[in-house]
């Protein structure tokens, strides 16, 4: 008995040992990605020979951008604002040349699933279907002019000649969790969103997905922060992510992929500029995190 607890207790000390000796990159990353960049750190820790521990922290881009402004110990900057990444660039704190796009996203149209499917399978997205549905309820998005995602769903909604039939019956939220709560609890008969958000939700059904081309294209970006104690580790989890294996993983996610450069290598420059980014003290007050793109269907 003394034997077998000698050796339970080695095992135990060793296994603490392995671990203390495995390098930690603290990821820091928007809230709405915080899911999928665990479970690719998980993938990711089993590839590295020698030992790392990806250890996450999650929550929007703003609030981490200034975590960072301040000194906090962040390896690795996952970004929804494309804002703040360039805010962390002009000040010194990250590379343009790290900087890699690693996702998307769709914005889509969602309903109650109380109806048993009948909205999902009679819903065309017309100003006169939109119009008849909206007659004796109402359209809950994150509002336009704080919120990205309610700027970029206000552009799509434009562009396809439905904002002028939506926006008398607009009800403003904060953020996408609260408009996907209202439509779950059949609080409202539209609601606009992201895929990822409205994916799986008890009492929520996608009724259409927006096209992509009706709004500015934005994106998930990611870097390694110059001061990080981690700086290869962090540069490697990157590529990872940009990877075959972490593009496959992102994408079971819910996440768009084939719109991301193979490499994943976007220095600012070639970005696009758009109406919709604003300046970064726009950025600051808005209520929540932003994913990007999408389709009718």
């Amino acid at each position: 008995m003394r034997l077998l607890f000698a050796v339970c207790v080695a095992m135990l000390l060793t296994a603490l040992s392995h671990a203390e000796a495995a390098e930690k990159v603290t990821v820091f990353a928007a809230a709405s990605t915080a899911k999928v960049v665990e479970v690719a750190g998980a993938a990711f820790e089993a590839e590295v020979s020698g030992g790392v521990r990806i250890v996450v922290s999650a929550a929007s881009s703003g609030t981490l951008a200034r975590q960072i402004e301040a000194g906090a110990p962040a390896d690795l900057y996952v970004s929804a604002n494309k804002r703040w990444m360039e805010h962390l660039i002009s000040g010194g704190l990250i590379e343009d040349r790290l900087v890699r796009d690693i996702a998307g996203n769709e914005l889509v149209l969602i309903s109650p699933s109380r109806s048993q499917g009948d909205v999902a399978d009679q819903f065309e997205l017309t100003r006169q279907s939109v119009a008849v549905l909206l007659s004796e309820g109402r359209f809950a998005m994150a509002d336009p002019d704080h919120a990205p995602v309610g700027r970029y769903g206000r552009q799509s909604l434009t562009t396809l000649g439905l904002w002028d039939v939506m926006d008398p019956r607009l009800v403003r939220t904060q953020n996408t969790t609260a408009t996907v709560a209202l439509v779950a609890r059949g609080e409202v008969e539209l609601g606009l969103t992201y895929k990822t958000d409205a994916a799986n939700v008890p009492g929520v059904q996608i009724v259409a997905t927006l096209d992509h081309s009706s709004h500015a294209p934005i994106r998930y970006s990611a870097a390694p922060v110059r001061s990080g104690a981690a700086s290869v580790l962090a540069d490697r989890f990157l590529k990872f992510l940009s990877s075959e294996t972490g593009r496959k993983i992102i994408a079971k996610h819910g996440f768009r992929t084939d719109d991301v450069d193979a490499l994943g290598l976007v220095p600012l420059g070639r970005r696009e500029s758009s109406e919709l980014e604003g300046s970064i003290e726009q950025a600051a007050n808005s209520y929540g995190e932003f994913p990007i793109r999408g389709r009718v269907r």
